[in-house]
């Protein structure tokens, strides 16, 4: 069987300091590969003499060299690169070291098995990130990413590392300016199969940035003219996933549980009069004397629990184990009496009859519909004749879905990624009624008031009790009350 081949272009103008280290590290990421590699330089005639370093790394690596006349740019280098590349996946990476070559072959092997026909290596999945940048560089690439998403799905478009079957554009007329030309395969390419692989962003060892004003101009040129070609090209719908995508809940057994604690406890005025305020009403709706056991699942690192009166015993429960580990541990040298236990929601290892109240915050959105109805299933059978199940969720028929994609696209936490079963206060009641439980009261709250208490927390405050009365039905979470009869 004819094994395959990869072409990789990389554009080069006054990189010789970097190539010399990067060339051989691709050949070595690349050795577990079951492919034939090569390396496209697409020198423009650099002054400090890449195109002859470029030629002798061609005597020891299969490595090809362009040479053009001067300085014609990125994004025409990455085209003519592609065009004389003789493999049939060709992509392209950054000269300057800031895309790790340990990446490639995860970013690969999904061309390779044919499970994607476009792969873009991604800043801003779960796993990916930036190793240092200033604040107005962050700022600078979020307003970027968000600018581009009516064209494609993908959460880092304006990545620099991206493969693709030759397929994709064969016939495509690309013409980008600047440095971008990855968006516009995304968004005129022919595939129906995306795939985005998490990498870490490292910044330049050699030499100096080229990201000049002039490329931001051509950026918003780039977006006004996909932005037309879109509109008018009817193309199919694009399948997006996250290689090595988990079961859901083996997703969060990696998450560092003080995530969510520090944001309980940041100065952020916004995040942390939404979780007080989030736990005080969660509090006000239950009945907890002191000879309640309660079960807090989902726990996260343990802080509603830490606010809960004083009572006979608490069960921290969650996914993860360094999880229920942390939210343990905070809440004995407080001085209460906890119990940590590793479990799903929909495979509860307790008895019949355990628990006078049990709490499921923002948990059951995380959860495949599919194992919804077990899930509450679980909590009934487990909760005490008379005993309380309180539950919040993010309200889909409220401005939610705003908030969560621009906080998605400038925090860690993808939750656009991680909603999965996405509810409001009707479904939130038929699901609640379908597991036997009697829906005691069911309502919404938070607006505009968050957002206040960046400027102002008691002016949020005051804001956030007006809410309540006069628009109790389209705040952005649900809370629901029920009792097991």
């Amino acid at each position: 069987m004819t094994r395959q081949t990869v072409s990789i272009v990389i554009p080069t103008y006054n990189e010789r300091g970097n190539l010399e280290k990067l060339v051989p590290e691709i050949f070595r990421s690349c050795k577990s590969l079951n492919a034939d590699v090569e390396v496209v330089i697409v020198d423009d005639n650099s002054p400090d003499g890449t195109g002859k370093i470029a030629e002798q790394l061609g005597k020891k690596y299969k490595v090809k060299v362009i040479h053009r006349s001067g300085k014609l740019g990125l994004a025409s280098a990455v085209i003519m690169g592609v065009s004389q590349a003789k493999s049939d996946i060709v992509g392209a990476m950054d000269a300057d070291m800031s895309h790790p070559p340990q990446v490639l072959p995860e970013m690969l092997e999904p061309l390779l098995n044919g499970e994607a026909e476009v792969v873009v290596g991604s800043r801003y999945v779960k796993g990916g990130g930036v190793e240092v940048w200033p604040f107005h560089r962050k700022v600078i690439s979020k307003v970027a990413t968000i600018m581009a998403y009516p064209l494609t799905p993908v959460k880092d478009p304006m990545s620099g590392i991206f493969f693709l079957k030759k397929s994709v554009i064969d016939g495509v007329e690309l013409n980008a300016k600047g440095y971008k030309i990855g968006l516009e395969i995304l968004v005129k390419g022919k595939y129906s199969k995306v795939a985005e692989v998490p990498y870490l962003f490292r910044n330049r060892f050699v030499g100096k940035s080229k990201l000049t004003a002039s490329e931001y101009v051509h950026y918003l040129r780039n977006l006004a003219v996909l932005g037309i070609h879109k509109l008018t090209h009817k193309t199919g719908r694009k399948q997006r996933t996250v290689r090595s995508a988990k079961n859901y809940h083996e997703t969060y057994k990696e998450l560092d549980p003080r995530i969510y604690y520090d944001a309980l406890k940041t100065r952020n005025g916004m995040q942390n009069f939404w979780h007080r305020q989030k736990f005080s009403e969660v509090l006000g709706e239950a009945r907890i004397s002191p000879e309640s056991v309660v079960a807090d699942i989902g726990c996260g690192p343990g802080v509603l629990i830490s606010q809960l009166p004083k009572n006979k015993l608490t069960v921290a429960v969650d996914v993860s184990e360094q999880t229920v580990k942390f939210a343990t541990d905070l809440n004995k040298k407080m001085g209460r009496n906890v119990k940590g236990v590793v479990a799903l929601a929909e495979k509860l290892p307790f008895k019949d009859n355990t628990f006078d109240c049990v709490f499921m915050i923002e948990v059951i959105e995380h959860m495949p519909r599919e194992l919804e109805a077990r899930a509450l299933s679980e909590v009934k059978r487990v909760l005490k004749p008379g005993g309380q199940f309180i539950m919040t969720t993010p309200n889909y028929r409220s401005l939610w879905p705003i908030v969560e994609y621009f906080w998605s696209m400038l925090n860690p936490v993808d939750y656009m990624e991680q909603h999965i079963n996405r509810k409001n206060p009707e479904s939130a009641r038929k699901s609640l009624e379908a597991a036997g439980f009697t829906v005691r009261t069911i309502r919404t709250f938070f607006f505009i008031a968050p957002f206040v208490a960046i400027f102002s927390q008691a002016l949020a405050k005051k804001l956030f009790s007006l809410e309540k009365k006069l628009i109790p039905n389209i705040g952005l979470l649900v809370i629901a009350k029920a009792e097991k009869l």
